[in-house]
């Protein structure tokens, strides 16, 4: 170094012993590792860098003034971040859009409860673990189905379907069996 204070072990594959308290605090080895014995504590609004080969900084790590911790890729403002298992070459296990913030999960997200507050989307499967699916609308429960394919209001004879005989409506239904009602009242021309 042209300035300051520089520490070099004479030994070309020896290692640096840094101590505090008579105790070992950080050992720097011949591959520029640096091990240190504690915890590393930075104070808010502080950075952790990591640099690529020409010293851009890839990856940031920040806890701010708000509590928050902060993880962005500082290589390109839309720039991916991925969680992995088993080092670089790992499997991904979750991938953040930089441009979309979209999050693709690698497999089952397990949770109490999840909110939107947009639509949901899946490729095909909603399953329930239990023996019922149901349906809320406004907070409260409105649809059902159950294990054996039955699908029922969640209260008897309080819910339509259909909006009304105007609007909203079904056009065809199908039946291979009966159709039960208290009572039926038919507009236009009816074939039964």
């Amino acid at each position: 170094a042209s300035a300051g204070m520089t520490i070099t072990n004479t030994s070309e594959s020896g290692e640096i012993y840094l101590k505090s308290g008579n105790a070992l605090t950080l050992t720097l080895d011949s591959s520029q590792n640096a091990t240190f014995a504690g915890d590393v504590i930075l104070q808010n609004n502080k950075n952790i860098k990591f640099d690529n080969s020409v010293g851009t900084a890839v990856g940031v790590m920040n806890f701010n003034a708000s509590n928050e911790l902060v993880i962005y890729n500082g290589n390109s403002p839309n720039g991916d971040i991925l969680f992995k298992d088993g080092g670089p070459t790992g499997t991904t296990n979750l991938t953040i859009d930089g441009a979309t913030g979209n999050a693709t999960f690698a497999g089952t997200i397990a949770s109490g409860a999840i909110t939107s507050t947009s639509h949901i989307e899946s490729a095909q499967h909603f399953k329930a673990t239990g023996n019922n699916l149901s349906l809320h609308a406004g907070g409260n429960q409105i649809l059902n189905i159950d294990l054996n394919g039955k699908i029922y209001p969640s209260v008897d004879d309080a819910n339509d379907l259909g909006f009304s005989d105007s609007a909203y409506r079904f056009r065809n239904g199908y039946f291979s069996g009966e159709l039960q009602s208290g009572s039926l009242d038919i507009n236009g021309n009816a074939d039964i």
